[in-house]
């Protein structure tokens, strides 16, 4: 057309001619879906030099296999990419499919069926979802891509699928016959989209990592509710992933659980009836938690209502910051959640000391332990109770507290019969465990005549005092020390008298 300025032309039509496809594949399945038209339509064709690479296509109904070097099965070709079918390919090697054709009209009418249907997606870009199935949100009951898919509850989609785009297959479950047209085959502007969310209560960002596995020819659908000790999740920051039965290397899925607990999980796999198992991811904390129960994989199944409850224990007692003695008797207790026996240790640095029950009912929630009359004190004590059920991973590190020693004072010097004089400097020496600060007193007799240090560490084991020149002299003096720490009352005293003269004067009694 000839630009003219302001002027608006109605009724243009666009044509275009052929071109082609570039379709990534992953090795193993993928579900895959044409916007082309190929001229030759036989496999030999449409996976021409991919003969080897290419191991099985599957449309809903009908499957060949590569052997030999020929196609075998009841799939004769690929003519139903006409009809809007999706394709599962299965290959032996990471690849790319490149089909030259025709443009298929996208939108171009698709009858679906009561029940599932394999779906293309004949739009050349994505688009929200919701906008791209308008035409069928009556009796549209789920959707599925290889990964991810929505259920409908009442009249929203719910699950973590946003999006439909192109060379990828879909899988629809309708609960009545109905027409699927996509309503844009080219980029839709913000302003031109409908005005509806895409997939309402879709996943979040994700900001953990976890290992899914690819290429998987099936998917299932679990819904539910989350518990962590004991409480139904409310918390941002968890996530619930799924297993299979080669464990943590083999990832099913990984969805966030949203505030109030709630999950949708999309399960991969290739095997009706393997083993699924959940843990639940604290992307706060980096902690992963095995939970009670499994589930069996099954093929486009939908489980609603599958709760899941985690396997935790938490170590409440004793408090960070508590100091306690040795000989004295602990409390130790615990909150369990899901589990039957639990082990009982003391870490002291970062570092198991000594186990202290091997094997406890997680359901006493406590047990009383006397710590030993003799071992290292220190202030980097903690507790761990760890799940000791076969398979459970749970476990918990109390704070760090402190053991110290039975406390004691005693006296060592002045102990009786030293001869001290004025102006001289006299080591005062005592043993002491468990206290941090002394006073030492001077008495004659039994009457107090000075304070000579109201507070001193206890740990240096030793005073020197400066006798004052114009001290009193006299024969009947005496040191006492007594612990100032608050709760306790311990003090010693020499066994006998010393004395304090100015040199060659009577001592005076």
């Amino acid at each position: 057309m000839d630009f003219i300025d302001n002027n608006v032309y109605n009724g243009l039509s666009l044509h275009f001619g052929p071109r082609g496809q570039n379709i990534a594949l992953v090795n193993g399945w993928n579900w895959i879906s044409f916007n082309v038209l190929p001229g030759d339509t036989s496999l030999n064709s449409v996976f021409a030099g991919l003969n080897g690479v290419i191991e099985q296509v599957k449309s809903q109904s009908q499957a060949a296999i590569y052997s030999s070097g020929n196609w075998i099965g009841d799939l004769a070709d690929m003519s139903g990419v006409a009809n809007g079918i999706m394709y599962k390919v299965k290959t032996n090697q990471d690849c790319v499919v490149t089909v030259n054709g025709s443009t298929i009209p996208f939108n171009q009418p698709l009858s679906l069926i009561t029940g599932w249907n394999w779906t293309a997606y004949l739009p050349s870009l994505a688009q929200p979802l919701e906008d791209a199935i308008d035409s069928i949100m009556t009796p549209v009951s789920q959707i599925k891509s290889q990964y991810r898919a929505v259920i409908k509850i009442g009249s929203s989609l719910y699950g973590d699928l946003t999006d439909m785009e192109p060379n990828k297959g879909y899988t629809i479950l309708m609960s009545t016959p109905g027409t699927l047209v996509y309503p844009y085959g080219v980029v839709v502007f913000p302003d031109q989209r409908s005005k509806k969310s895409a997939a309402i209560n879709a996943q979040e960002t994700q900001f953990v990592s976890w290992p899914v596995i690819k290429g998987n020819q099936y998917n299932m659908v679990a819904v539910g509710k989350v518990c962590f000790e004991g409480q139904v999740v409310n918390t941002a920051g968890y996530y619930l992933a799924t297993i299979g039965p080669k464990g943590e290397n083999d990832g099913r899925s990984l969805s966030l659980v949203k505030t109030g607990g709630a999950y949708f999980a999309t399960i991969l796999g290739n095997t009706g009836g393997e083993t699924i198992k959940f843990k639940l991811i604290n992307s706060t904390t980096g902690k992963t938690y095995d939970t009670a129960g499994s589930m069996q994989f099954q093929p486009d199944n939908l489980k609603t209502g599958f709760d899941i409850k985690t396997r935790s224990v938490k170590v409440t007692a004793p408090p960070q910051g508590t100091t306690m003695q040795m000989g004295a008797a602990c409390t130790i207790s615990w909150e369990a959640y899901e589990i039957d026996k639990v082990k009982i240790e003391l870490y002291k640095g970062g570092k198991s000391f000594t186990v202290i029950a091997p094997s406890v009912p997680a359901a006493s929630h406590s047990y009383n332990w006397t710590i030993p009359d003799r071992m290292p004190f220190g202030s980097d004590y903690q507790v761990k109770v760890t799940c000791v059920d076969p398979g459970v991973i749970a476990k918990d590190l109390s704070m760090m507290f402190s053991i110290k020693p039975t406390p004691s004072i005693s006296l060592i010097s002045p102990n009786g019969g030293e001869k001290w004089k004025m102006k001289q400097g006299v080591d005062i020496t005592w043993r002491s465990l468990g206290i941090d600060n002394i006073k030492i007193e001077l008495y004659k007799g039994t009457l107090l005549k000075t304070v000579v240090s109201a507070s001193t560490p206890a740990a240096t084991g030793k005073y020197t005092w400066t006798i004052p020149a114009n001290h009193p002299q006299g024969t009947k003096y005496k040191i006492k020390i007594s612990s100032v720490d608050a709760g306790l009352n311990l003090s010693d005293t020499g066994d006998s008298y010393f004395s304090i003269g100015g040199g060659a004067e009577v001592l005076l009694p």
